[in-house]
């Protein structure tokens, strides 16, 4: 139900990101950088990436706004963050997120997709 999206929503934007594993399916694609280049914390943030790929491509389906999406990315981001190198993390994922806000918007899907509707996609949104 809408409902338990909404509360999983709210409970993954208040830190309790990635509880469960997905299987993500092949479309998912990590992060993506033009022209494939290497960036940092490219590795670190693959699955945050892979998420916010699910939420792009079936968060309309639940109800999940493009919004809420990058802010679930960035939160599952942060909390990849080591103490080690916290600053230059955190700054890093407050790059990928200020990216995705601004040129990402057409990758957003806005209509219903059935195979989202799958109990294995739920998991796989944030």
């Amino acid at each position: 139900s809408r409902f338990f999206v909404y509360a999983l929503i709210l409970s993954s934007v208040s830190g309790l990101v990635f509880a469960q594993t997905c299987d993500f399916p092949v479309w998912t694609n990590g992060c993506s950088v033009p022209l494939n280049l290497p960036f940092f914390y490219k590795d670190k943030f693959t699955t945050a990436c892979n998420h916010h790929d699910m939420c792009y491509h079936c968060g309309f389906t639940f109800g999940i706004k493009r919004e809420t999406c990058d802010q679930i990315f960035l939160q599952n981001m942060r909390q990849q963050c080591s103490i080690k190198h916290l600053f230059s993390c955190k700054y890093t994922s407050a790059l990928y997120y200020k990216v995705v806000r601004k040129l990402a918007s057409s990758h957003y899907n806005q209509r219903f997709i059935p195979e989202c509707t799958l109990p294995s996609v739920l998991p796989c949104l944030t």
